[in-house]
């Protein structure tokens, strides 16, 4: 009898999973895939919205493959319209596939308050997905953080987005519709300290404007490729800027003002093209030029900070 009732209380207990705090099942689902973790809400009712409050969302199309008949870009955006959580510190989405509805099916759908968003696509190098940012919805009004990799092409032309909130904006490697959908990007960023832009290699000439008054922090790179006609040219009006890091020795490079708060510069570029970069260089107090050394001291004549590379 004794035993008997013991067993019974050993099946309707509830289990020791389910008795952890929110925080712990957060992480537990957060090491699985998006589409795992919609499933367990059908364990029981204190599983049923668990998933619906993850602060962190990662949509990695590789590791889909439970998702039916659904488009990997139909299955984010209804599984964001079921999502709950008033707050979501980052939503991550890693593309295989080439797909031109992150417009339309996604963004839409991000219903929290959203402060961190990357997209990474390793599609077919061929093939773009294109984001245009068409409508200016409220999840890009508080974005802090901005990550876009890969197989992505920017046309942001005709486009009232408004990143009010967003501080840090990373560009690898992605394309661009034309040189005003990169201008008008930056354009929609006035609170913006930190960008980092590792551009592909052009073909023929492409200007990329860089005009935020805010700015403080720039890394600028190209990437490991290669082209005879690459003719990429920077402009930067950053009155604001503190740190300055340039590793492009094809490019050419226009300092519209001048940069008085600069205090940190790492430089590596083709002298012959920037004959004026040391003058804008003046004020720092750190330098790391890839230069020769005889070449250093005939364009600067007080002292400061040098490393040579």
């Amino acid at each position: 009898m004794e035993a008997a009732r013991s067993g019974i209380e050993d099946v309707t207990s509830p289990d020791r999973i389910s008795q952890l705090p929110n925080d712990l099942l957060f992480r537990i689902l957060s090491l699985i895939p998006v589409s795992d973790a919609m499933s367990t809400s059908l364990l029981s009712k204190r599983w049923k919205s668990v998933w619906k409050m993850l602060p962190t969302l990662v949509y990695n199309e590789n590791s889909c493959s439970n998702i039916g008949s659904l488009g990997f870009d139909q299955f984010c955006g209804r599984s964001l319209q079921l999502h709950e959580a008033p707050l979501l510190k980052t939503l991550t989405l890693e593309l295989r596939k080439q797909t031109d509805s992150l417009d339309s099916s996604i963004f839409p759908n991000i219903h929290s308050t959203l402060l961190e968003f990357s997209i990474k696509s390793t599609g077919y190098p061929v093939y773009y997905s294109t984001i245009s940012f068409p409508n200016n919805l409220d999840v890009f009004q508080t974005l802090v953080v901005l990550k876009l990799q890969g197989n992505i092409c920017l046309d942001v032309v005709d486009s009232p987005v408004c990143f009010q909130s967003l501080k840090s904006l990373y560009l690898t490697c992605v394309n661009f519709e034309n040189e005003e959908s990169f201008s008008k990007l930056l354009s929609a960023c006035p609170v913006l300290e930190d960008l980092f832009l590792q551009r592909l290699c052009s073909v023929g000439r492409f200007l990329f404007s860089i005009s935020v008054p805010s700015l403080q922090r720039l890394t600028y790179t190209k990437e490991q490729a290669y082209y005879s006609n690459d003719e990429a040219i920077l402009e930067i009006t950053a009155p604001s800027l503190k740190h300055l890091n340039i590793f492009d020795r094809v490019g050419v490079f226009s300092f519209i003002e001048d940069m008085p708060k600069l205090v940190e510069a790492s430089v590596r570029v083709k002298l012959s093209k920037n004959e004026k970069l040391p003058k804008v260089l003046t004020s720092v107090e750190h330098l790391s030029l890839d230069l020769y050394p005889s070449m250093v001291t005939s364009f600067f004549s007080r002292k400061l900070g040098f490393v040579y590379l």
